[in-house]
């Protein structure tokens, strides 16, 4: 049993890497061959950062251009830190270069998110909440955060739905239950 499960991780991981070269080749100069090569690494189908760097760079030689963008550092910076969150697929890899303007814009904006800081998330909250910065209690349990203006005790699911569609994530139950909205600040901030 346990053999077969690794072989459709291959399968699944070999299949990945094909559907990327076959992108990355079609859509390019390429040849099946340099494309390989380029590619020589995926690891279990995905891109870690430092590979993402390789093979941008391996790329740009190659086409003899520089028209993938991230040319300074503050840009690499960002993809650096995208990336040691979590690898990229190594499909969105090959569409980042490859893809329609819109779904490569999608994936670069992805990658190249703005790191949020903790002031920003404490204003956020702050406006959420109808109040002003400095009146946000940080010890404050967040299930226990109500508005200025009306004392709706459900209204911290509210702020949580808007949090998540303004940071991308959401914590779990427990940690709502449990956590105070200076451990909310953490959570959403990069820093």
């Amino acid at each position: 049993m346990m053999s077969n499960l690794k072989l459709n991780i291959m399968a699944t991981t070999t299949l990945r890497r094909r559907d990327a070269i076959n992108i990355i080749r079609h859509k390019t100069a390429f040849t099946k061959q340099q494309v390989e090569g380029l590619m020589i690494s995926l690891n279990g189908g995905n891109v870690s950062f430092p590979y993402f760097k390789e093979i941008v760079d391996l790329m740009r030689s190659r086409a003899r251009c520089r028209s993938f963008a991230l040319n300074n550092k503050a840009e690499w910076d960002y993809v650096e830190r995208r990336l040691q969150e979590k690898d990229l697929p190594a499909i969105k890899f090959a569409e980042f270069f490859c893809a329609d303007p819109k779904t490569s814009a999608l994936i670069r904006a992805e990658l190249m998110k703005p790191k949020t800081t903790a002031t920003q998330v404490k204003q956020f909250l702050a406006d959420c909440l109808n109040k002003e910065v400095k009146d946000l209690d940080e010890s404050t349990k967040i299930n226990m955060m109500l508005p200025a203006d009306f004392q709706d005790y459900n209204f911290y699911r509210t702020v949580l739905r808007w949090c998540e569609e303004r940071f991308g994530k959401a914590p779990n139950e427990d940690f709502i239950l449990k956590k105070t909205i200076k451990d909310l600040i953490e959570f959403y901030s990069d820093e």
